[in-house]
């Protein structure tokens, strides 16, 4: 089983063009809604992918606590900070991070006693 999910909201920065950048400051700071937001699983384990073009590794932090995954990016010019939950089936100490061509992939395996079984009848 292949379960995709993709944040992909279009309408806002339509509208904001729209409207003539209207939007582009709020009491919470700059909107940024062109930040991409993947995530997979497969047999093995869950898979993240975020788009952070514009930062450099060095800028973004990765945190994971009780099942929440935090990243947060700042450089002179943007920020970002997501906060999104990982399946409770996922082991937080086995991911791996890889950040290349603005891409931010996050692998998380699957617990050993979450992954199938084939069981054999005697």
């Amino acid at each position: 089983m292949k379960l995709v999910y993709r944040n992909t909201d279009r309408f806002v920065p339509a509208f904001e063009e729209l409207l003539g950048g209207v939007f582009n400051e709020t009491s919470y700071g700059k909107l940024d809604y062109y930040n991409d937001i993947s995530y997979e699983e497969d047999e093995n384990g869950f898979n993240y992918k975020f788009n952070l073009a514009g930062f450099k590794k060095e800028e973004i932090k990765i945190t994971s606590e009780k099942n929440m995954l935090n990243i947060f990016a700042k450089n002179q010019n943007s920020e970002f900070n997501k906060s999104t939950s990982i399946p409770k089936d996922a082991d937080p100490q086995s991911c791996e991070a890889k950040y290349e061509n603005g891409m931010l992939y996050l692998n998380f395996l699957k617990n050993e006693e979450s992954k199938p079984i084939t069981i054999s009848i005697k």
